[in-house]
């Protein structure tokens, strides 16, 4: 916040706050300018610079926080023959890095009308992927491996271009961040033959983190190997991920669809818990989790329906397993002999 204490004073002035002589002598004695506001002013020091006045102290607290709050964007018309010099240059050099000013490419129609009416996109699941995906599609365009800074270019463009789109606390930007990163995992596993993969993997240390001692690995999740539903991408996904939560919505889902599409992204779902993703967007994702007879087909899935029987055998199975031998003990057990019972007889029954 670059301002002299005079541009200070012009600012309050055409803001509505009236600044008298004395009290703008007070700014010049002590130096209160644009880089002091922004270091924060205590109320004794606001008290000071308007004294007797709590309506100007309450206006010029206002005014400190709309002018924080105050983001300047500056445009540099740039000459006709730079830009035609920078669309001859060379794709193969431009790859593998985003440019400085990152611009936000178009999104759909649609999606676009819902973000120019300030909508929360990010509380609707399809539209926060369709997000991602523009995001992710724009990436690529420059490199497969963005770092950990130019994930935060672009999601720190979104949330400036839509403020509406901010996370209610931290940064403002965690969850895009990690959804991003996600995204990005999730469609490079399908390159592994590619050179440049290869060459990522090995660069950033996949190689020796296979030599880990096997204590090591058998601290690590495993994935079961089921196979892959062939003909399944992340588009795919998407769609059966947004069947499943429109039967969820329905009072009497439709349990064949639902059973064919939880089959469908077992594969898929595996993966994304592997990579990572947290119990609660597992649940929000695919939401037939919550209940029991959808946990429970997910389970036999993954286990085999014959492993949920074998984990516990009720009580009357164990008895039909008792042999004769077993009886017959029991029996000696609940009776005694009289001798016996005589010896047990208290001094009142004597």
């Amino acid at each position: 916040m670059e301002l002299s204490t005079e541009e200070l004073l012009q600012n309050l002035e055409e803001s509505g706050i009236k600044v008298t002589e004395e009290e703008a002598q007070r700014f010049r004695d002590n130096e209160v300018d644009g880089e002091t506001v922004e270091c924060g002013l205590t109320d004794t020091m606001v008290s000071y610079l308007f004294p007797g006045s709590f309506k100007k102290q309450v206006k010029f607290n206002k005014f400190v926080q709309e002018l924080k709050d105050v983001v300047t964007l500056t445009l540099v018309p740039v000459p006709e023959e730079h830009i035609e010099q920078s669309l001859i240059i060379d794709r193969n050099e431009a790859r593998g890095r985003l440019p400085a000013g990152f611009v936000l490419p178009p999104f759909p129609r649609d999606l676009q009308t819902k973000l120019d009416n300030k909508e929360a996109c990010q509380k609707s699941s399809r539209d926060r992927h369709r997000i991602i995906r523009v995001l992710h599609e724009a990436i690529i365009e420059y490199t497969m491996y963005p770092t950990n800074t130019e994930y935060v270019q672009v999601v720190q463009a979104l949330i400036m271009k839509y403020p509406f789109l901010k996370d209610l606390g931290g940064n403002g930007y965690h969850t895009w961040h990690q959804s991003l990163k996600r995204k990005f995992k999730a469609e490079r596993a399908p390159l592994i033959h590619e050179d440049e993969v290869k060459r990522s993997k090995e660069k950033f240390g996949h190689k020796r983190a296979r030599e880990s001692t096997k204590a090591e690995r058998s601290c690590c999740r495993s994935v079961s190997g089921v196979p892959a539903v062939i003909g399944e991408d992340a588009s795919s996904i998407e769609r059966h991920v947004h069947v499943l939560q429109m039967q969820y919505e329905k009072m009497n889902p439709d349990t064949s669809v639902v059973k064919d599409r939880m089959q469908l992204t077992f594969s898929w779902r595996r993966k994304e818990i592997a990579d990572g993703m947290t119990v609660e967007d597992v649940l929000k994702k695919y939401p037939f989790l919550r209940t029991p007879s959808g946990c429970r087909e997910d389970q036999e899935t993954y286990r085999g329906p014959g492993d949920l029987q074998r984990t516990r055998r009720p009580a009357k199975d164990q008895e039909i397993c008792r042999g004769p031998g077993d009886l017959q003990r029991d029996l000696q057990r609940t009776r005694r002999p009289a001798e016996d019972q005589e010896t047990y007889k208290g001094p009142g029954d004597l």
